[in-house]
């Protein structure tokens, strides 16, 4: 396996017992995991730990329109899920590592990365450019690590990003 997708078709019994048939749904699936083809194809590796997790997860939410909990569009929405589950931050999430609480990164953690990514690319937001996220994968194939190239193709240390994320998000949202 090297920067492709496999997944089971949708009449697959392990998706009609889970509950997954929808096609709308599995469309964005689809694309989700296509985004992330594309990103191994830019980073020459399917190494999950050289880019942050927030990040690639974060780019197949918001390509695909988002797969799982439902986006983040309102200050509304991000206390609910910040009451639910405590102000867990997604920058944050450098490796694959969930904390142990069921289906978390389905309901918390993937609509946030979305969030997230958002913020960055739209203008209203950080309106950094979408070229800058194709650099970054592109920088890090050529051995530059992951926080040195978001801070030189966002202008944004990864490190104040993940400090500031609550008051740049709520200010967003407003």
């Amino acid at each position: 396996y090297y920067g492709g997708i496999m997944m089971y078709s949708i009449d697959n019994a392990r998706h009609v017992g889970a509950g997954h048939t929808e096609l709308q749904l599995y469309t964005r699936v689809v694309k989700h995991e296509l985004m992330h083809t594309i990103e191994f194809l830019l980073r020459g590796s399917n190494d999950p730990d050289l880019v942050d997790a927030w990040l690639t997860e974060g780019l197949g939410e918001f390509v695909s329109g988002g797969t799982a909990g439902g986006s983040v569009t309102s200050l509304a929405k991000l206390d609910s899920l910040t009451q639910e589950y405590g102000e867990l931050n997604p920058i944050a999430m450098h490796q694959y590592r969930y904390p142990n609480v069921p289906m978390i990164d389905y309901y918390y953690y993937y609509p946030m990365f979305e969030l997230a990514v958002k913020y960055l690319l739209d203008p209203s937001g950080a309106a950094k450019p979408r070229s800058g996220v194709r650099d970054i994968f592109l920088d890090v194939r050529e051995g530059i690590p992951f926080a040195a190239s978001f801070e030189a193709r966002m202008g944004l240390g990864l490190t104040d990003f993940e400090d500031q994320f609550f008051d740049r998000i709520r200010g967003y949202l407003r």
